[in-house]
């Protein structure tokens, strides 16, 4: 198989990738709740309470899981809707002619699941950007450094898509920034441009920014008070950002295995 048919081939899977909350997430971007810590609270009706009956199945399930073991499985706002709203418009439940006091709480939506997210939407943009430029360059080290620079923008953009998604497809409640996670890691993925940089100069040179980066941030650190974690925080930086400059120097042919790039200040043989 050719890198033409390879890159068209990159760029499906990508597309396919960049779509996976639709299939491999059934509760994408709804909220999740549990309900715990149950406690008896008497037989005297307090406000706020519903009668264990007028619950919704899910409801009622997730309510006795909470009074046996402590806490329940997920209620979903999405596929479990009519359960969270009543869950969350009452406070107290009267069930088997006693009352008894429980609690709502967030289950958190970034967790496993969404670490899994962010990664496959990365992968989907790399294989995506890669396949296109292999297919319309023909060769199986496509990337320059420009090319590689729509790898961190689109990492940005497919991330902060999603999470709109979440939000307006799926009902799940705003985060509190649609850009500081997605920024931090397509600063971490825009190393791959660097790796294109050092690879397409045949220079360390293009190191020299992330250096002063990394002194100034330990720098930063070392005043405010940090100075314990700046030894860890470097480890952690380059094992993140390694595998990124590792991709980007890989995909990336010299500027002298690299026909379709001409020096235009060179003569053609036409021009003599």
């Amino acid at each position: 198989m050719n890198a033409r048919s390879v890159g068209v081939l990159l760029a499906v899977v990508g597309l396919a990738l960049v779509a996976h909350p639709l299939y491999l997430f059934p509760h994408h971007g709804e909220t999740a709740h549990f309900v715990s810590s149950v406690e008896k609270v008497g037989e005297q009706s307090p406000d706020e309470t519903v009668a264990y009956d007028d619950l919704p199945p899910v409801a009622r399930d997730r309510f006795e899981e909470a009074l046996d073991d402590g806490y329940s499985e997920s209620v979903w706002s999405g596929e479990h809707a009519a359960s969270s709203e009543a869950l969350a418009d009452h406070e107290y439940v009267r069930y088997r002619g006693v009352y008894y006091e429980y609690q709502l709480r967030d289950a958190g939506s970034l967790g496993l699941g969404g670490i899994l997210r962010m990664l496959l939407s990365t992968l989907a943009v790399i294989s995506f950007v890669v396949g296109i430029f292999a297919a319309r360059s023909g060769r199986y080290r496509p990337l320059t450094p420009r090319r590689a620079l729509w790898i961190p923008l689109g990492v940005f953009a497919a991330l902060v898509a999603t999470e709109y998604y979440d939000v307006v497809v799926g009902g799940a409640h705003e985060p509190q920034s649609y850009v500081h996670l997605q920024a931090m890691a397509a600063a971490f993925v825009s190393m791959s441009v660097v790796g294109s940089a050092v690879c397409d100069r045949g220079s360390l040179r293009p190191l020299v920014p992330v250096g002063l980066l990394v002194v100034g941030g330990t720098l930063y650190a070392v005043a405010a008070g940090y100075g314990s974690a700046v030894g860890g925080g470097a480890v952690a930086f380059a094992l993140v950002t390694t595998p990124w400059f590792v991709l980007g120097y890989a995909l990336t042919a010299p500027a002298e295995e690299a026909p379709w790039r001409v020096n235009a200040a060179e003569p053609t043989d036409a021009g003599k």
